[in-house]
C-alpha cells in the first residue's frame, strides 16, 4: 500500500503499520495523506485522490452544498471599497493555513477591508463567539466518525480566539457532547467531506450553544490530521485503512 504525503512521522508509522496488507488489483493501492494523488498513481485504487487545500475554497464548496458556515468574504472577488459588509466583527484569514496560526481579529468591518485591500490576508469569516468546538474524523463520505470535543485544560479563563493546544485546549473523545450534539456535528462532517469529493478527513465544527438557540458552523476539513498523539484516533485510521485495503482483495 503506497501512502503519498509530506515525509514525517505520521506518514512513516502509516506505512510502517499498513504494510503487508494482501490486495488483488493490478496496481497497488493508494492512500493521499494531505497530498493528491501525482499523475503515476492515478490509476491505481486511491482515497482522497482529489483534495482542495484552499480553506476559502471549500468554504464556496460547502455553501454551494448548503453545508453551515459563518458568513465569509473574500478581497479576489469583491470590490471591497463599494461593497457594504454586514455589521459584523471578523476574523482575517490565509487561504493557505494550519493550527490557526494566520488568524487576525476580531476586527470591525472598516478594519477587515484595509487588511484585505492590504493583502495581509486573503479573506474574512464572520467572528462566532462559540461555545463548543469539535474536530469529526469521517472514515468514509457516508461512513463512521469519531468525535472529539476541544476542552480546556488550564486554570483562569481561555482569552484566545483560536482554541488550539497552544493556547490550552486539548480534545476529548471520551465525553464530546450529548447524544444530539455528537450526531448533528456528525452529520455535518460528513456532508462537509462529501461536498469536497473527500474519502476520509477530520472536520473542525463550532457551535454557538445557550439555553434559547444550538447554531453550529462548518470550518474545514483537514487532509493531514495530527493523529500520533492520541492512540486509539490513530488505531481508527489504521483499521480504516486496512478494511479498505482488504476489500480491494
Amino acid at each position: 500500500m503506497i501512502i503519498v504525503g509530506q515525509e514525517g512521522p505520521t506518514v512513516r508509522k502509516l506505512r510502517s503499520a499498513l504494510r503487508g496488507i494482501p490486495w488483488s488489483t493490478t496496481l497497488e493501492p493508494v492512500i493521499c495523506w494531505g497530498y493528491p494523488a501525482s499523475s503515476l498513481h492515478w490509476n491505481h485504487p486511491t482515497l482522497n485522490k482529489r483534495l482542495i487545500f484552499d480553506k476559502l475554497e471549500q468554504l464556496r464548496r460547502f455553501r454551494n452544498e448548503d453545508v453551515p458556515t459563518p458568513d465569509f468574504v473574500a478581497n479576489s472577488t469583491i470590490n471591497l471599497r463599494n461593497h457594504v459588509l454586514p455589521p459584523s466583527n471578523w476574523l482575517a484569514r490565509s487561504c493557505h493555513h494550519e493550527r490557526g496560526l494566520d488568524v487576525i481579529g476580531p476586527m470591525g468591518t472598516t478594519t477587515l477591508r484595509l487588511t484585505l485591500e492590504r493583502g495581509e490576508r486573503d479573506y474574512g469569516i464572520e467572528y462566532i463567539d462559540k461555545t463548543h468546538e469539535w474536530r469529526i474524523h469521517v472514515f468514509g463520505p457516508g461512513g463512521t466518525t469519531r468525535v472529539g470535543r476541544k476542552r480546556w485544560h488550564r486554570t483562569g479563563v481561555p482569552r484566545s480566539v483560536v482554541w488550539n493546544e497552544d493556547a490550552g485546549w486539548s480534545f476529548d473523545y471520551f465525553s464530546p457532547g450529548t447524544s444530539r450534539e455528537v450526531s448533528m456535528v456528525s452529520e455535518l462532517a460528513r456532508r462537509a467531506t462529501r461536498s469536497l469529493g473527500m474519502d476520509f478527513g477530520a472536520v473542525d465544527v463550532i457551535a454557538r450553544i445557550t439555553s434559547d438557540s444550538s447554531d453550529y458552523f462548518v470550518l474545514e476539513v483537514n487532509s493531514a490530521p495530527g493523529i500520533l498523539g492520541n492512540a486509539s484516533t490513530l488505531e481508527a485510521y489504521l483499521n480504516y485503512f486496512r478494511s479498505w485495503g482488504e476489500s480491494l482483495a
